[in-house]
C-alpha cells in the first residue's frame, strides 16, 4: 500500500470513528445517568411501583385474608400458626395468590428493565470506545515490523468486526428493553 493510499485509508477510519463517537460513544457515556434522571428522579419509576403495590399487590392480598377471615367460625378470637394452617386449607386463596404474585411480578421485571438498561448503556459506550480503538489499529499495522504487519491488520479486523457485532447486538438489545420498559411504566402509570 502506497502512503497516498495509506493516508487516505487512515482518514476514512479517522471519519468512521467520528461517527461511532458522535452518534454512539458521547450520547451513550451518560445514558446510564440520564435514565436515573428520567425515571428515577423524576418519581416515574417509583409511581409506577406504587401503582403496582397499592392497585395490584395490596388488594390481591387483602382479599385473600378476607376470604381467609371469612372463614374463621370465632372471629372473637385470635388464631395460632395451627389454627391459621387449617383456614388456609379451608379457603380457595389460589385466585388471589396468583394475583399477588402477578402484581409482583410486574415489580421485579420494572426494577430489572430498568437496571438492564443502565447496564446496556454502560456496555454499549464501551463497546464503541474499544471498536474506535481497534479501528485506528487496522491502518496503523503498517508500521509493524515486516511479516508481522499483515498478522496485526487481520487481527485488527477481527477483532474490530468482533466489536462492532457487540455493538448492535448490544444496541438491538438496549432499544428492544427500552420498549418493554416504557411499555409496563406507560400501562402502570397510565391506569393510575
Amino acid at each position: 500500500m502506497t502512503s497516498g493510499e495509506m493516508i487516505k485509508f487512515f482518514i476514512a477510519v479517522i471519519a468512521w470513528d467520528a461517527l461511532w463517537l458522535q452518534f454512539l460513544i458521547i450520547p451513550f457515556s451518560r445514558k446510564a445517568e440520564t435514565l436515573q434522571k428520567d425515571y428515577v428522579a423524576t418519581g416515574d419509576l417509583d409511581a409506577a411501583l406504587s401503582f403496582i403495590e397499592t392497585q395490584k399487590l395490596i388488594p390481591a392480598l387483602a382479599t385473600m385474608f378476607a376470604h381467609t377471615r371469612e372463614a374463621q367460625a370465632d372471629k372473637r378470637r385470635g388464631l395460632s400458626k395451627e389454627g391459621i394452617q387449617q383456614l388456609l386449607q379451608e379457603v380457595d386463596y389460589i385466585p388471589d395468590l396468583k394475583s399477588a404474585q402477578e402484581a409482583m411480578q410486574q415489580s421485579s421485571t420494572l426494577n430489572g428493565l430498568f437496571d438492564s438498561l443502565q447496564n446496556s448503556a454502560r456496555h454499549i459506550w464501551k463497546w464503541g470506545l474499544i471498536h474506535i480503538i481497534l479501528m485506528l489499529c487496522i491502518p496503523t499495522s503498517h508500521w509493524i515490523p515486516a511479516g508481522y504487519d499483515l498478522i496485526g491488520m487481520v487481527a485488527a479486523i477481527i477483532l474490530a468486526f468482533i466489536t462492532f457485532s457487540m455493538l448492535i447486538i448490544v444496541f438491538f438489545g438496549f432499544d428492544k428493553q427500552m420498549k418493554q420498559f416504557l411499555d409496563l411504566l406507560k400501562h402502570n402509570r397510565q391506569a393510575g
